[in-house]
C-alpha cells in the first residue's frame, strides 16, 4: 500500500513539473525565452501576460533614531524616538541596544500616544553602568 502511494505521489509530482503552460513571472518568462536556441530579443522583452502576479509591493522604510547613550551618572534613564516622515503611516516599531545589553532596561517602547506618527524607546541603567540604545519606526509609505 505505501509502495502504490509513493509511485502515485511520484507520478504526480512529475505531470506538475511537466506542465508546459507559460510562467507569468515576469524573470522566468525572461530566462525560459533566453535559454532555447531560437529565441530573440524580441521574445525576451515582451511583458509578462495580463494574469502575472505583481512584481512590486508596499514600501516600508524602517526610520532610526540617534543614537541615545546613557551614562550612569549625570542620568540613569533617558528617552529617544523614532519619527515617520510625511507621506507614510506608522506601521510599527521597536527598539536597538547599542551597547551595555546587560545593564540596559527597557522600560517603555511603543507608539507615541495621541495619534503621533513615530515610536517611543524609554530606557534605564543601574547607578555606575553605561548603555546606549535607539529607537526604529517601521513606516509604510502612502
Amino acid at each position: 500500500m505505501r509502495t502504490s502511494l509513493i509511485l502515485i505521489a511520484s507520478v504526480v509530482l512529475l505531470a506538475a513539473c511537466a506542465d508546459e503552460t507559460e510562467p507569468t513571472a515576469p524573470r522566468s518568462r525572461v530566462a525560459a525565452a533566453t535559454s532555447t536556441a531560437t529565441s530573440d530579443v524580441q521574445t525576451a522583452a515582451n511583458p509578462p501576460a495580463p494574469s502575472a502576479k505583481p512584481t512590486k509591493g508596499p514600501v516600508v522604510t524602517q526610520e532610526v533614531s540617534i543614537l541615545t547613550p546613557i551614562d550612569g551618572v549625570t542620568q540613569t534613564s533617558e528617552v529617544t524616538w523614532a519619527l515617520c516622515p510625511a507621506g507614510t503611516a506608522l506601521v510599527g516599531g521597536g527598539h536597538r541596544i547599542e551597547s551595555g545589553v546587560m545593564d540596559l532596561r527597557i522600560v517603555q517602547s511603543g507608539p507615541f500616544s495621541g495619534g503621533a506618527n513615530g515610536w517611543v524607546v524609554q530606557a534605564e541603567v543601574p547607578s555606575g553602568k553605561t548603555a546606549s540604545f535607539r529607537a526604529i519606526a517601521m513606516c509604510l509609505q502612502l
